[in-house]
């Protein structure tokens, strides 16, 4: 009778439904039942049989956006361009003994997905055309496209007929063929069966033209397929996916294991299939569900790793779409949009920006290092040259940043390149019969001889080699980069077009900015209209209906803006002292953000992602080599067009939190070389109360949009126009909002934004503006605040200037920063920004929606009345509401919530870890008394219930889903339930030695299994115990890598 329940426990605790099998076995026998978390499950699938993209539905706490996957690749290729049936026949091989790098559910013969690319098989093509009635053009003149279709005959005639009435409008091509693909069915699992899709070939012809010119060829199937693609996506229940449209290439992919790719495709058995390349990949798809289209290799290139900035890489390339053009696309661009197909894992995206680069005259090695450059900014070991190629292809595109090994080709070539960091493997043998072998691991081909290999190695990190069959040899990294490096002059063009802060300086005082401010503060608390450094930034503000001076004015608006005596003391104090980031043990027992009886920030409803398992954090001490804080700002120009000087016209910084004079220093650049500031009011009427906060959200969105389509290339967010009438909006909704609505209108990436607020101070703050669309972050208030710690006599004498003050904050800023986005594998700031690194726990989905679309937020909780509620608590702590603010209330400390250490009273915030609750766990322990330790569950389970999602969790009673009880004699014995418990994989180390052998011994007892975590554990915990206990963990985990 407790089912639903216990699966919804279980799903929110663990952060993600449990999902045994993707097996049909068990989803016809009802085990994705709805769960009711946040909104009314309707379906438990989204797909349905004859659908090739089968995956459930957005449910409870699983969401299919997040898919990725890791996974073995293998490459092999004739350096003079031979073709042959040797190669097929390797590469086949290759997959067979990736196998293990592959994933199968409960059903063996069902696979996560395997695949083939490789040449145009040129021989093979014009038999079975000749087959089908038909005769071919020369090589190069003719393309072949493998289409999954509808199973049903009716849909299939659908999706052909798509593709012939778009072919008869463009120009230049002709459709000359259809040929039903021949598959061996039997050999697939039942739901690899179900979800099989149709499968022909399309053979088009070029005429004209597009007959003279392949680029011109290749851009026309371009167009052809991405238009077919947008009609069939808008109707309904029609299965369209085109595996590959090229006169250069095949892929033959699906949802097989490796050894079933060969057995379903009887094409690939043919003797006279031959080609002079291929690329294959056995697929495993971490934390996602397997479909056909989602199989490895796609139309250029297969990828083993996974992309973790993918949210802000598919905004960024929307926000593109509103400046692109192209000179061999024309017009037709706009009809091609979205570049980025819908409901694609990291790997199929990435293929789909690496495609459009290189139709537009990019070579693959160019688009390579593009889109994953390699650690330049601190190497010691390169060039000038290549520095600068490097700089400026930043200057054009953000990398994609995370764990990747990258083969690709586009028949005329092949090449393989790992991330800047080196996270995954890559081993290459060239033989003296001029082959090149490539793969994720040793021993692909067991038959090579060791005698026949001329050379072998492996690829580092960030490094390259390309092989150009016309030149018949391996280019190894150093010669193709300064190729690339020499084909400009980048470094030039940098110097005469890039900008800088010390550039901006020497205008300084020249030109202006324009304000979108209320009428009530024009100017007022803006550096540089109030002296700059050497006053307080604030000067002077309205309070109470008085001007204040400074030092009456700092300590309300500290109060106003959420400061508390821990803030400072234990936050600010080392950053500004030291240039350290303050140091605190693991673990937190406050109150979640969306439970806690205090008016938290908005920052605090917000955890960053992490990476786990098969994606490894950053060292960012050890590995701060590939690590950096420095990135462009400002207008991005046309990514289709020919490299030129104008790519540059941005703005580079060094770090993304600004000091007080490089924030003055950037207000006043309106003027310079066409930049145009715009300063935006970011605070709302108190008069208007709760209703205020989500209409001027909503007005500072417009007017955003507004200021970029008059050609402003830098909006500011400010909330200095704080005062006893007027209050802050939380600077994150105003950062996620504007970014949200630009990259929605596709004008985002035409102008920097950055956020002026006095909210900001802990380094995750400023993380989550950045990871949430912010280009850079002048926290004033925070300096204002660390100015109060000096005149107080905390700060230390040597700390002296105010330049030396915020120097260190900033230091400490960057180094957050980096420890920040080192745990998620990330390791450039242009990277991280706006890539939504970041899930909410307890925001409405209105809340989301607006502003931080694309993320996980899967409880609900808190819309905009409730947090301009909270925000209008802080503010009145700063501001009476009757008008007048007696001289004990404006001088008054700063409040100490107790948020990091336990406080007394009614007003402080609650912690788990309650001295009651822990006086209660002692006599309990001392005693062995059950009456004390009920008391303990007692007070312990009552403070949960009030900081933690678990204490929030119960059972539903069975009339309340309509459910009859089943009788407690149908229900297993508890004894055999516990057979089936486990302990997590928690390595010796991470907890003590007395906890992980308590566990042990704990599952023994009770007949189930605990695990020895990759750390391993002690032999002699191998002996029995004096009691007959064991301290033996019966599952024995060995690290991998």
């Amino acid at each position: 009778s407790s089912r639903d329940g216990l699966k919804h426990c279980i799903g929110i605790a663990t952060g993600s439904l449990l999902w045994f099998s993707w097996s049909m076995e068990q989803y016809d026998d009802g085990f994705l039942e709805e769960i009711d978390v946040d909104e009314q499950v309707t379906s438990a699938s989204a797909s349905i049989p004859g659908d090739s993209d089968w995956r459930p539905a957005k449910q409870g706490l699983y969401d299919p956006k997040y898919e990725k996957d890791s996974c073995g690749v293998g490459m092999i290729a004739s350096l003079k361009g031979e073709v042959g049936r040797h190669i097929v026949e390797s590469a086949l091989q290759i997959l067979e003994n990736l196998d293990h790098r592959g994933a199968r559910g409960c059903e063996l013969d069902t696979g996560d997905g395997a695949g083939i690319l490789c040449g145009m098989p040129d021989k093979f093509m014009r038999r079975v055309a000749k087959e089908e009635g038909f005769d071919l053009p020369p090589l190069r003149q003719y393309a072949v496209g493998n289409v999954f279709l509808a199973q049903e005959e009716d849909g299939a005639r659908e999706g052909k007929f798509i593709v012939q009435d778009l072919c008869s409008t463009i120009s230049g091509l002709k459709l000359i063929g259809w040929r039903k693909v021949p598959v061996h069915s039997a050999c697939l699992g039942k739901t690899a069966k179900n979800f099989q899709p149709s499968i022909e070939q399309c053979f088009l012809a070029a005429e004209g033209p597009l007959a003279e010119d392949i680029r011109k060829f290749e851009a026309a199937l371009y167009v052809l397929r991405k238009k077919a693609a947008n009609r069939a996506s808008v109707v309904a229940g029609i299965p369209f996916y085109i595996c590959s449209l090229s006169p250069r290439v095949m892929n033959y992919k699906g949802m097989l294991t490796c050894p079933e790719l060969s057995r379903y495709y009887m094409d690939l058995l043919e003797e006279d299939f031959e080609s002079h390349v291929a690329l294959v990949h056995s697929r495993f798809s971490t934390n996602t569900f397997p479909a056909w289209r989602r199989s490895h290799p796609f139309r250029y290139l297969c990828h083993n790793g996974e992309i973790n900035t993918i949210r802000g890489n598919i905004n960024a390339m929307r926000s593109r779409e509103g400046v692109m053009q192209s000179d061999i696309l024309g017009a037709e661009l706009a009809e091609c949009c979205p570049v980025v197909e819908g409901d694609q894992a990291d790997s199929a995206i990435f293929d789909n920006v690496f495609e459009l680069l290189v139709l537009s005259g990019r070579s693959l090695p160019e688009a390579v290092t593009m889109m994953m450059p390699q650690a330049w900014e601190k190497s010691s070991l390169l060039s000038q040259e290549v520095k600068d190629y490097y700089k400026y292809h930043a200057a054009v595109m953000e990398p994609w940043d995370g764990p990747a090994l990258m083969c690709f080709t586009d028949g005329d070539g092949v090449g393989a390149s790992l991330d800047r960091n080196g996270l995954r493997p890559c081993r290459f043998y060239v033989t003296r019969d001029d082959r090149l072998i490539v793969s994720s691991e040793c021993g692909v081909l067991p038959q090579i001889k060791p005698e026949d290999i001329l050379r072998k190695g492996r690829l580092s990190p960030g490094k390259m080699f390309w092989a150009d069959f016309s030149e018949g040899r391996l280019v190894r990294d150093k010669e193709l980069k300064e190729r690339l490096a020499g084909a400009h002059p980048w470094g030039k063009w940098i110097s005469e077009e890039g900008l800088s802060l010390d550039e901006l300086r020497k205008h300084r005082g020249t030109f202006g900015h324009t304000s979108s401010h209320n009428p009530a503060m024009p100017s007022r608390g803006l550096p540089g209209a109030a002296g700059g450094v050497a006053k307080s930034m604030i000067a002077h503000r309205e309070f109470g209906g008085r001007n204040e001076s400074v030092g009456g004015q700092r300590m309300p608006m500290l109060r106003a803006f959420g400061y508390t005596q821990e803030s400072l003391e234990l936050l600010l104090l080392p950053m500004g002292a030291e240039g350290e980031e303050a140091l605190g043990s693991m673990g937190n027992d406050a109150p979640l953000a969306c439970i806690s009886e205090q008016p938290r920030p908005v920052f605090a409803f917000f955890y960053q992602l992490f990476a786990q398992v098969t994606n490894p954090p950053i060292d960012p001490i050890r590995e701060s080599v590939v690590m950096s804080t420095s990135c462009w700002i400002g207008p991005e120009q046309n990514l289709l067009s020919p490299p030129s000087k104008q790519h540059c016209k941005r703005l580079w910084l060094e770090s993304p939190c600004l000091m007080p004079e490089e924030f003055d220093t950037l207000l006043h650049a309106t003027g310079i070389d066409g930049w145009s500031v715009r300063v935006l009011d970011t605070t709302f009427l108190k008069s208007e109360g709760a209703a205020g906060l989500e209409k001027q959200l909503a007005t500072l969105c417009n007017l955003a949009a507004q200021a970029v389509s008059e050609g402003s290339t830098v909006l500011i967010l400010s909330d200095r126009g704080v005062s006893g009438s007027r209050v802050q909006m939380p600077s994150l909704l105003c950062c996620g909002a504007v970014h949200q609505r630009l990259v929605y209108e596709k004008q985002r990436l035409q102008t920097a934004l950055i956020i002026d607020s006095g909210e900001p101070h802990e380094v995750a703050d400023h993380a989550l503006l950045l990871t949430f669309g912010a280009d850079a972050v002048c926290p004033y208030m925070a300096y204002e605040a660390l100015l109060r710690l000096r005149s107080d006599g905390i700060i230390p004498e040597a700390v002296s200037s105010d330049v030396k003050l915020f120097a260190n904050y900033q230091k400490a800023v960057n180094k957050g920063l980096l420890k920040v986005m080192a745990k998620m594998g990330v390791s450039t700031l242009q990277s991280y920004k706006g890539a939504q690194i970041a899930d909410a726990i307890g925001l409405d989905k209105d809340v989301v929606q607006m502003c931080f679309e694309g993320i996980s937020s899967q409880l609900g909780g808190l819309g905009f009345e409730q947090l301009a509620m909270r925000t209008l608590t802080v503010h009145s702590r700063g501001f009476s509401t009757s008008g007048d603010a007696p001289a004990a209330y404006l001088f008054a400390a700063l409040p100490n919530e107790g948020q990091y250490n336990w406080r007394q009273g009614e007003l402080a915030e609650k912690h788990i870890n309650d001295p009651l609750a822990i006086a209660k766990l002692q006599e309990a322990a001392r005693s062995n008394s059950r009456a004390a330790y009920a008391s303990f569950a007692s007070v312990h389970n009552h403070l949960v219930k009030g900081s933690a999602l678990r204490g929030q969790l119960d059972f539903k009673v069975p009339r309340q889903y309509g459910r009859t009880p089943i009788p407690l004699d149908s229900v297993e014995p508890a004894a055999d339930i516990l057979k089936r418990f486990r302990t997590g994989a928690m390595s010796y180390g991470s907890i003590s030695m007395e906890a992980h052998s308590t566990l042990a011994v704990a599952m023994n007892r009770v007949g189930g299994f605990s695990n020895t975590g990759e750390g391993g554990e002690d032999p002699i915990r191998y002996e029995p115990m004096e009691n007959g206990d064991s301290m033996k963990s019966a599952i024995k985990q060995v690290a991998s890598g």
